[in-house]
């Protein structure tokens, strides 16, 4: 079994971050349609929703809130370790 693509954590964390589909996919250069197929192919991955599908803005559910703030360690880390390398 494999497990979620980071790419698509970064995605979920984006999303969280700007708490705004359309500016989440303008941040990661995609359209809404491919920001909503990677989050998609994500809750596939994890074998849970991490989207609230409900009438009104989108929301993470508290699966969706775990993962993305592990995309946002994740993002951060690595940001600190490219920049000890340098």
């Amino acid at each position: 079994m494999t497990g979620p693509s980071w790419d698509d954590l970064r995605y979920l964390e984006a999303l969280a971050r700007t708490r705004d589909v359309a500016a989440a996919a303008r941040e990661l250069e995609v359209s809404v349609s491919t920001l909503y197929r990677r989050l998609a192919a994500l809750e596939a991955s994890t074998g849970t929703p991490c989207l609230s599908r409900t009438a009104g803005p989108t929301t993470l559910t508290d699966a969706g809130l775990a993962l993305a703030d592990a995309g946002r360690r994740m993002r951060e880390a690595l940001t600190r370790t490219v920049g000890d390398v340098r």
